[in-house]
C-alpha cells in the first residue's frame, strides 16, 4: 500500500514476510512454503524466485546479506546470498546434521561453528562453496554449555557454563580456534543475559570487543573489553564497569563513545531507565562525563571549594567550578612553597620560596599582608575559622595571625619539644612531644596547658596525627595505626595500613595487603570493610564524598594499579560500581563542589 494516496499497489499470497531488501523490494516466502521470491512492490513484479519443489521451508535465519534456511523433508540446510541485482543464488546446500552436532552458527559466509548442549566440545568449519575444505574438530570449552550465544559484532560465540564465561573468536591468519576465558572461573555464573556491541575505538586502541553480561533480577550490569594483543600474542579481556541498579532488568542495551563512556538503556518492562556508567552513581537521565580543562601538574582540592596546584615555575594556581562544569581562574601567587586556607573560604596564607609569610583574600584576589619574621622558621600550621595557628618547634612558641588586624600574637611559650600537633576543635590544639611519649592538650582560649597522657608508639621514627570526632589516630613510618581517646587509658591498635584519609567522622585504612580497606566511623563507633579484586593492584588514591542529601549516605572513591575507578558504600563497604574511564587515568580524585573530578595522564 502507498501510505501517501492510500492505494493498494500489490497484493500477493504469502507464508511469511522475510525482510525489506530495499525500499520498495520485499524477500518473503511462498503460501505454499516451498520457495523464497523477491517482489518489487511498487512495480507488482516478481524479480527473483527460488523453489525447493517437492521440500517444505521449515524455519530461516537472515544477516545481513546471508540467508539460512532449513529445509524440513530433505533434512538439510541452503545457504543463499542477495546481490545488488535483487538475484536469490545459492551458496551451499549441506547435511543438518554434520557428525551429530545438534546446532550451528553461521559466523560468515564460508565459516560454520557446530555445537551441541551435551557436548563440552565443538566443531569450526571452513567451506569453499559446497565443500569442506578446512575442519576443525575439538575445540574444547571444557564444560557443558548453559547457553550459547552468537556476537555478531565480532562473528564469535559466547560459551557460557555453570562457573565460567568463555569466548571463541577464530582467528584465521593466525591459526587460532580455541576459546578464551572472558573472566576468572567463578563458584558460580548468573549471567542471564549476554550480548555484545560494535568496536569502539574509545577502548584498547581501536581493537576491543565490548560486551554486556547481566543478570536480571539482581540488576547487574558487568561491561567487558575483550580483543585480541598482537603483542601478547593471546587475547586479553578487561573488567570495565559493574554496575548495581535499581530496577529489575527486563532487557538492556548500552552504546560506548568517547567522551561520554558507557551508556546503559535498560526496561524493566514498563519503564526505559538510562545510566552513565561513568558519573558519580547511577542516575536516570544522568548528565555525560565533561572534559573541564587541561591541568599537567597534580592538582589538589581544598574545603571542597577550590582546586590548587603548583606550576613548574613554582607558582601557585587557585581555581573555582562554576556550573558549566569549567574551572574558573581565581588567583595566582608567585614562587610559592606551602599555602593554607581559613575554614570559612575568605583567605589564604601562602609561604613563598623565601619563607616570607602573606595572606591574601578569597574575595578580591589582593595582597593584605606580609611578614618576614618567620623567615629562618619551620612551622606547624593550623587553619581556623578567620585565622591562623602557627607553632614554632625551634623557638617553642605558639602564635595566632587573624584576619582582621593581621597581628601576630604569642599565645604560649611551650615548656616541652613538640614534634606535631593537630588541631581537635576551634579552641583546642593536641601536641605530641618530640621523644613521642606525652600529649599536651593548649586550649586556644584561656591559653591553658593541661598534660593528656603518657603514651608508648613503639616506633623509633617520626608519626604523623590526626584528629577525628573526639579521637586522636596516630600513623608510624612502619604502618601501625593507633588510636587515642581522651577518656580512654592507653592506645588502641590497629590494622597495618599503608595509606589513610579521614573526612568528619570517618577514617579509612588501606591495609598493607592491598585486599582490604576498613572504613571506621568513630562517631558510631563502626567497622566495615570494603574487598578489592585480587588482581586490582596497589590502591593509589582514595576519595570520600560528602553526605548525600537524598540518602544521607557517603561514598569512597580508589583508583588503583588496574587504573579503574572504584565506588563503595561507606555504610556497609558494599561496592556500588567499578568504572572504566580512561585507559591512562592518573592517580587523583577529589570532591569539588559535589562533582567528582578525575584526571587523565598528560591531560
Amino acid at each position: 500500500m502507498n501510505t501517501s494516496t492510500k492505494e493498494l499497489t500489490m497484493q500477493i499470497p504469502c507464508n511469511h514476510l522475510i525482510a525489506f531488501i530495499k525500499k520498495e523490494i520485499i524477500l518473503i516466502i511462498s503460501s505454499l512454503n516451498h520457495s523464497l521470491q523477491i517482489w518489487n512492490c511498487e512495480q507488482n513484479s516478481l524479480l527473483s524466485e527460488y523453489d525447493f519443489h517437492n521440500d517444505i521451508i521449515e524455519d530461516y535465519i537472515i544477516k545481513k546479506s546471508i540467508l539460512k534456511v532449513n529445509l524440513k523433508l530433505s533434512q538439510t540446510i541452503c545457504y543463499f546470498s542477495i546481490d545488488d541485482n535483487c538475484q536469490i543464488q545459492l551458496i551451499r546446500t549441506i547435511d543438518k546434521h554434520m557428525n551429530n552436532y545438534q546446532h550451528r552458527i553461521l559466523l560468515d559466509i564460508y565459516v560454520e561453528f557446530y555445537y551441541s548442549l551435551n557436548s563440552s566440545k565443538a566443531s569450526l568449519v571452513i567451506y569453499d562453496d559446497n565443500n569442506p575444505i578446512e575442519i576443525y574438530n575439538d575445540i574444547d570449552f571444557l564444560s557443558l554449555p548453559k547457553s550459547v550465544i552468537y556476537l555478531s559484532n565480532s562473528n564469535s560465540v559466547v560459551w557460557v557454563t555453570d562457573t565460567s564465561v568463555m569466548i571463541f573468536n577464530p582467528l584465521y591468519k593466525q591459526k587460532i580456534f580455541q576459546p578464551f576465558p572472558l573472566i576468572p572461573s567463578a563458584d558460580t555464573i548468573q549471567y542471564d543475559l549476554i550480548h555484545d556491541n560494535y568496536s569502539s575505538v574509545a577502548f584498547s586502541g581501536g581493537l576491543g570487543n565490548l560486551l554486556a553480561c547481566i543478570i536480571k533480577a539482581k540488576g547487574i550490569v558487568d561491561i567487558y573489553d575483550w580483543y585480541y594483543s598482537k603483542k601478547e600474542q593471546k587475547h586479553v579481556s578487561h573488567h570495565l564497569t559493574h554496575a548495581q541498579l535499581d530496577i529489575n532488568i527486563d532487557y538492556c542495551v548500552f552504546d560506548a563513545e568517547h567522551p561520554d563512556g558507557i551508556t546503559l538503556y535498560c526496561s524493566d518492562g514498563k519503564h526505559l531507565y538510562k545510566y552513565n556508567a561513568t558519573m558519580l552513581s547511577c542516575l536516570i537521565a544522568s548528565k555525560n562525563l565533561v572534559s573541564s580543562e587541561t591541568i599537567l601538574q597534580k592538582p589538589n582540592i581544598h574545603l571542597d571549594q577550590f582546586l590548587t596546584y603548583i606550576d613548574n615555575d613554582q607558582n601557585l594556581e587557585v581555581f573555582t567550578l562554576n556550573d558549566n562544569y569549567k574551572l574558573d581562574f581565581h588567583l595566582s601567587i608567585q614562587s610559592i612553597k606551602e599555602y593554607y586556607f581559613t575554614k570559612n573560604s575568605s583567605h589564604i596564607l601562602v609561604i613563598n620560596r623565601k619563607n616570607l609569610l602573606s595572606i591574601y583574600s578569597l574575595e578580591t584576589s589582593k595582597l593584605l599582608w606580609t611578614t618576614n619574621e618567620f623567615e629562618h622558621r619551620k612551622l606547624q600550621i593550623h587553619s581556623l575559622q578567620s585565622s591562623f595557628i602557627l607553632l614554632c618547634p625551634q623557638t617553642k612558641q605558639i602564635f595566632q595571625i587573624d584576619t582582621k588586624l593581621f597581628q601576630i600574637k604569642i599565645l604560649i611559650q611551650l615548656p616541652i619539644a613538640c614534634l606535631t600537633s593537630t588541631l581537635i576543635s576551634e579552641d583546642r590544639l593536641i601536641i605530641l612531644s618530640k621523644d613521642q611519649t606525652n600529649l599536651i592538650e593548649f586550649n586556644l582560649i584561656n591559653r591553658t596547658l593541661t598534660i593528656q597522657s603518657s603514651i608508648q608508639l613503639n616506633s623509633s621514627k617520626s608519626t604523623q596525627m590526626y584528629s577525628v570526632y573526639d579521637y586522636l589516630v596516630f600513623h608510624t613510618y612502619d604502618n601501625q595505626i593507633y588510636l587515642w581517646q581522651k577518656d580512654n587509658k592507653g592506645l588502641k591498635q590497629l590494622e597495618e595500613t599503608s595509606r589513610l584519609i579521614t573526612k568528619d567522622n570517618q577514617l579509612v585504612l588501606v591495609c598493607t595487603d592491598n585486599k582490604r580497606i576498613i572504613l571506621y566511623d568513630l562517631k558510631v563507633k563502626s567497622r566495615q570493610i570494603a574487598h578489592l579484586d585480587d588482581d586490582a593492584g596497589e590502591c593509589e588514591v582514595l576519595c570520600l564524598s560528602n553526605t548525600n542529601k537524598n540518602d544521607n549516605e557517603q561514598y569512597l572513591f580508589i583508583i588503583c594499579s588496574d587504573r579503574l575507578l572504584r565506588m563503595y558504600r561507606v555504610s556497609n563497604g558494599e561496592q556500588v560500581v567499578k568504572l572504566f574511564i580512561n585507559k591512562d587515568l592518573y592517580p587523583f580524585i577529589g570532591i569539588l563542589n559535589d562533582h567528582l573530578l578525575l584526571k587523565v595522564e598528560n591531560r
